[in-house]
């Protein structure tokens, strides 16, 4: 059954300036008044939504399109992909796997530039378990900088190698929220089922192996150069053996994913097995898992709670994105837009394409400081419909 058209004052196009609006303000408040994090982002949505609301002509209609878009099956379970992510990035730092690899490195005698690999590679190890570049980047930057310092790396070098690792280990994670809504977004033309993630990481392996290998380099080359300062005290402050073992929950869910191409029961199976193996060899005790504290300030605690937590911003800001595109699509901007870019010979190829689909993911990524999740939400339709025009596969 075919819906009654949503109508804005001024055509479909008035549909985007509640997405324009949220953008703009979320590059206002981030990068002009230094607001950093999705909770920001939160506000400028939410205002966005609001506008729409007094641009929209059925304002009711309006508010059952918002609800539509969480409706659809694959918008909701993002939302339990991203708490299941939570949850388990929160153990592994709760299982202390950067300590483990830390502790690794000084029985290694592993120091200086080699040092400073070495932090790429675990940060990249952290990233591929959590499926969180953020989440992975604060817990790197804790476990391994100031070791790094001690140890003679160059510090601006370091906290390169950090940043550098948390990417690469998120390219290559099958079980990335960034890759988890790239593939939501990604569909095939012809049967209408989303990209295959183990294509999708085959397609992208060669390019990211060749970075991976520059970057190693370049960080033996300037990576040291420090001033070594052997405190071994200091440096066992953040060391822990007992981090090595948590490395196998990482292991069980990079392989659960590829094996069953189910990011969702990849990361649950993972996180019961992480957090049995956790308490079975006292790598954390059970009130790391969760914790009740009535009078304290976090009155519930734990990974558990910390897990879902630290995604509730992000799934906030997805539902009312969901909602967003749900009003674009039932306006008929969606289908206009498309119809625009598609007009020209050059998008209607491959390299066009992928070439419009670069810069706009660009600048939609940057205007939102970054915001990889979000950005792709937004913009990841309409590149689905450039892919579908020049018949690039899903998976690229």
């Amino acid at each position: 059954m075919k819906k009654e058209k949503l109508e804005f004052y001024g055509g479909p196009y008035a549909a985007l300036i509640p997405i324009l609006f949220y953008v703009f303000l979320s590059f206002i408040f981030v990068l002009v008044l230094h607001v950093s994090g999705m909770e920001a982002m939160e506000i400028a949505i939410f205002i966005g939504v609001l506008l729409g609301f007094l641009l929209s002509k059925n304002r009711a209609m309006y508010w059952d399109t918002l609800v539509d878009g969480l409706g659809n099956s694959k918008n909701a379970r993002l939302v339990f992909v991203f708490l299941m992510n939570g949850v388990f990035s929160k153990l592994l730092v709760a299982g202390k796997v950067g300590q483990g690899l830390v502790w690794l490195a000084m029985i290694c005698h592993i120091h200086g530039a080699a040092f400073t690999v070495f932090s790429f590679i675990g940060t990249a190890l952290l990233a591929l378990g959590s499926g969180m570049p953020f989440g992975a980047l604060f817990s790197a930057i804790a476990c391994f900088f100031i070791p790094g310092i001690l140890l003679g790396c160059n510090p601006l070098v370091l906290i390169g190698s950090i940043i550098g690792g948390v990417y690469c280990g998120d390219s290559f994670a099958p079980s990335s929220q960034v890759t988890a809504v790239a593939l939501s977004v990604s569909t095939n033309s012809k049967t209408g089922e989303t990209a295959d993630l183990n294509k999708m990481l085959k397609e992208r392996s060669p390019w990211m192996i060749l970075a991976t290998i520059i970057t190693i380099i370049l960080l033996f080359i300037f990576g040291g150069n420090g001033v070594q300062k052997n405190n071994l005290q200091a440096l066992k402050h953040f060391a822990d053996p007992r981090g090595l073992i948590m490395l196998l929950a990482i292991i069980l869910v990079v392989i659960l994913c590829l094996k069953t191409k189910d990011i969702l029961f990849s990361l649950t199976w993972s996180t019961v097995f992480g957090t049995v193996i956790g308490l079975l060899f006292k790598v954390f005790p059970f009130q790391a898992v969760i914790s009740f504290h009535p009078k304290a300030q976090l009155p519930v605690n734990g990974f558990l709670a910390q897990g879902i937590q630290t995604m509730t911003p992000l799934i906030i800001n997805c539902i009312f994105v969901f909602g967003m595109i749900a009003t674009l699509q039932r306006s008929g901007c969606f289908k206009q837009i498309c119809t625009a870019l598609t007009k020209h010979k050059f998008i209607q190829s491959p390299i066009g394409a992928e070439t419009a689909t670069a810069v706009g993911m660009g600048i939609v990524n940057t205007l939102m400081a970054g915001g990889d999740v979000p950005a792709i939400l937004l913009f990841g339709n309409i590149a689905d419909d450039l892919g579908h025009v020049a018949k690039i596969e899903p998976e690229r």
